[in-house]
């Protein structure tokens, strides 16, 4: 075998060629040295001829164009499989928006608000007010109050009281104002 390791080799063996797989596929010249039980100044010396690297200039071109070839096809799949759903997306856009005009209110409903949430403005969420004050006050609180109000107040202006809700045995009046 080491007289097939010159640097000027006419020929390639096979076993130049293992050499020059584990080469394409990334091994190190010391692991390929382990896994062939050759020195690396024999890998050297078999890399360095001509015609080792003709092969070699070759067989990566070759490679090359494949690995080109493939993902130029799966750049085409991925392109028309974004191309669909895109036109998908228009299909269903219209469809939606014409379910909105439909005969069916809540079909026409539920399109719009599909349609809405999806453009960016979600359903509002309904809020009560529940914040009535109530104050509990005496005799002496209300007439300060209505005496403020008959001195402050324009004619037209009238406090509005929603309830009275109780009167205790103090005399202390609940009232509910808004």
């Amino acid at each position: 075998m080491s007289s097939n390791f010159t640097q000027n080799l006419k020929t390639l063996s096979p076993a130049h060629y293992r050499i020059m797989d584990f080469i394409l596929a990334g091994w190190k010249l010391t692991e390929i040295s382990k896994k062939l039980n050759i020195s690396t100044n024999q890998i050297q010396n078999v890399k360095g001829s001509i015609i080792f690297q003709d092969e070699i200039a070759l067989r990566r071109s070759i490679l090359d164009d494949s690995i080109n070839q493939h993902l130029n096809s799966e750049l085409s799949n991925q392109e028309y499989v974004n191309n669909r759903l895109a036109e998908g997306a228009k299909a269903a856009v219209d469809k939606l928006c014409g379910l909105v005009s439909g005969p069916s209110d809540s079909i026409a409903r539920a399109s719009a608000s599909d349609i809405l949430d999806r453009a960016g403005f979600p359903k509002a969420t309904k809020t009560e007010n529940t914040n009535n004050s109530i104050f509990v006050m005496d005799k002496d609180d209300i007439s300060r109050i209505e005496e403020s109000i008959r001195l402050d107040a324009e004619p037209e202006r009238e406090l509005l009281v929603k309830s009275v809700s109780s009167v205790t045995k103090d005399d202390d009046v609940k009232l509910t104002i808004n």
